[in-house]
């Protein structure tokens, strides 16, 4: 009973995780007219950190 328990738990982690770095990218997008290069410059694990915090 575990384990698929298991299993199901870590696929929707992975699926939370692309989400998160999906509106990451969107929110990029969308600031892009304002900072160009500054997203470049930003760690992607950095700048999940913060949206966690």
């Amino acid at each position: 009973m575990i384990s698929p328990l298991i299993a199901l738990r870590s696929s929707l982690n992975t699926t939370i995780d692309d989400l998160i770095v999906q509106l990451m990218e969107a929110h990029c997008i969308v600031r892009k007219s304002h900072s160009l290069n500054q997203f470049n410059k930003v760690n992607p694990t950095e700048l999940y950190t913060k949206f966690i915090k």
